[in-house]
């Protein structure tokens, strides 16, 4: 994956009404984000981009080596299977060591459900 299309990536998961249904649409019609940003004349384009300008200025200084998108190489396989996986993973340290056989993660949320 270029880093383009990692920043692209990053920028539509950033972009407000957005979520892994869309998201995952755009990538089965396009195989890329970056072609969808570039036909601005699709329904789909249409629905979000009066809301990209927001997103775009928002991811402008996030460095590409602090995060991995879905659909990235090194994106952890164990989220793979999950319905609503998280498009963008912001880490810090190693990411290569995530789809190793033991891992540990902290997570917190305000709202549980009986999913996670």
């Amino acid at each position: 994956m270029t880093e383009q299309e990692k920043y692209s990536r990053l920028i539509l998961a950033n972009t407000q009404g957005v979520g892994p249904t869309f998201f995952k649409k755009v990538l089965n019609d396009y195989q890329s984000i970056n072609s969808f940003l570039q036909d601005n004349s699709s329904t789909l384009y249409k629905k979000v981009k009066h809301k990209l300008g927001i997103a775009k200025s928002a991811c402008s200084e996030i460095d590409t080596n602090s995060f991995v998108v879905y659909g990235e190489a090194n994106y952890p396989i164990n989220l793979l299977n999950i319905a609503d996986a998280p498009l963008v993973l912001f880490y810090k340290g190693r990411i290569e060591i995530i789809n190793q056989r033991r891992n540990i993660a902290v997570v917190g949320t305000r709202n549980c459900t009986s999913y996670g």
